[in-house]
């Protein structure tokens, strides 16, 4: 049984002993528990056993520890009496409210198991039920996983690897290989003889990422300028392009231009336009990499020169950079929030055929100074492995659904499993195509799994 974690509706803060008794509904199923609910410091406890048995998870109490071990769909959760942290597979996770023992039972803060183990928990106000689904979502939409590979160097084998492992999850592999200059002239300024090797091998389906990062190792505003406000140099760019989909045995192209001057608006939208005219007869798909956005700033200095609503008329895909919400500079946060990133598809389905969107996720997060500074990125397994080697508590950031952590004075927001999962029902709820990984090699390795069980 796979469980899944959708926290709808935060419980409300209820008074010891104030109102009606709380009722508890499994799968549908009313329970009868020989203890009922309390509530504690605002958060609802039930009987452990009761509950999670009824979910298919195996409780045992080892009396030597007080400890109580749930074990469900491979992980293992440790909650020992009166601790404020509980362990998961060897990681120290923060509770807000402990486990205790309340007329001979074990109680637990039943949001906190639900999420940890995935069961999706919402509450009914007027009944005073909370309602625990073990089954997901039937993820109807997860149709498209696409994932970024990049190869800085010849060592930087980290994407590889990735993909040895979690090829058969993906639609497409897009790679991260070309740029564009402001005259519309096409490099190729990686070479990745593995990842070529592997794609025969496996028949990965591919796409072309292009880019307009300069010399400088930035997105160039200037060449997005040069190329996109003159018809000559995209005329040149739309034929390079299509030569190298005729070349490179590529499915399509990703076009992931940033740092474009809110002026060439205008400009991006007709280079789109050529570009899939050019290409669309061939069979090749057209995407694209654009930055995420809760409203229409025609000139806004990063978002302004994407017309959501033009490009989605013409492009075949379009994943929502969905990440970098909290930045090196922005001080501390989540790096995708499902807050947040629900608020960008609120309006971007508005504009955009849902068909046509794939929500970016991150695999990656920031560590700021907690006095003040700017941050440094670091992959999900980087934190991890912080996280284990240290003995470090995470905690978890309830509105944005994602972990983060304190230790030797900084703070540290990072994506896992859990934080994908939570983004995977966004995918649902909006009935959005898919998702696009930015990018392998730095994922938390679980999250095949969440995504395995979101593509059956």
């Amino acid at each position: 049984m796979v469980l899944f974690i959708c926290v709808l509706v935060f419980m409300p803060v209820v008074p010891a002993g104030a109102g009606a008794a709380i009722g508890v509904c499994v799968d549908g199923e009313d329970l009868l528990l020989d203890v009922p609910p309390i509530i504690v410091s605002g958060r609802t406890l039930v009987p452990l056993r009761g509950v999670f048995e009824a979910l298919g998870a195996a409780v045992h109490w080892v009396p030597e520890t007080r400890t109580v071990v749930v074990e469900s769909n491979g992980r293992r959760l440790e909650l020992p009496v009166g601790a404020q942290t509980a362990m998961l597979d060897g990681m120290h996770l923060a509770l807000d409210v402990p486990a205790r023992i309340h007329h001979n039972r074990t109680m637990v803060p039943i949001r906190f198991v639900s999420e940890t183990l995935g069961a999706k928990v919402h509450w009914l106000a007027h009944t005073r039920t909370v309602v625990v689904e073990s089954m997901p979502l039937p993820f109807q939409h997860l149709r498209e996983v696409a994932a970024y590979y990049v190869q800085y160097s010849e060592t930087d084998l980290k994407s590889f690897a990735s993909l040895q492992e979690a090829h058969q999850h993906l639609s497409n592999v897009i790679t991260f290989q070309y740029r564009l200059d402001g005259e519309g002239n096409l490099e190729q300024v990686l070479v990745f003889p593995e990842f070529d090797q592997l794609r025969q091998q496996h028949g990965l389906s591919t796409l072309a990422l292009i880019h307009n990062i300069g010399p400088a190792g930035s997105f160039d505003r200037d060449w997005a300028h040069q190329l996109l406000a003159n018809d000559e140099h995209r005329q040149r760019a739309v034929q390079a392009i299509l030569a190298l989909m005729r070349s490179g045995d590529y499915r399509g192209v990703n076009i992931d231009l940033e740092n474009i001057p809110p002026a060439d608006r205008a400009g991006y939208t007709d280079f789109i336009k050529e570009l899939t005219t050019a290409l669309r007869p061939d069979g090749y798909l057209v995407t694209l990499a654009v930055p995420a956005k809760t409203r229409d700033d025609p000139n806004h200095g990063w978002s302004g020169a994407f017309d959501y609503a033009a490009l989605g008329q013409y492009a075949d895909q379009i994943m929502l950079m969905t990440y970098d919400q909290h930045y090196a500079y922005s001080g501390p946060g989540p790096v995708a929030g499902v807050d947040w990133m629900e608020r960008v598809l609120q309006y971007a389905t508005q504009v955009i055929p849902t068909e046509k969107l794939l929500l970016g996720v991150p695999t990656y997060g920031y560590c700021w100074p907690e006095s003040g500074g700017n941050g440094k990125s670091l992959s999900s397994r980087a934190a991890l492995a912080e996280v284990m080697a240290g003995g470090i508590t995470v905690c978890w950031d309830s509105a944005a659904q994602v972990p983060f952590y304190r230790a030797q004075g900084s703070i540290t927001y990072f994506e896992d499993y859990r934080s994908l999962r939570a983004k995977l029902y966004l995918v649902e709820k909006y009935k959005l195509s898919g998702i696009a990984i930015w990018r392998l090699g730095y994922e938390d390795a679980r999250i095949w799994q969440e995504i395995s069980a979101g593509l059956k």
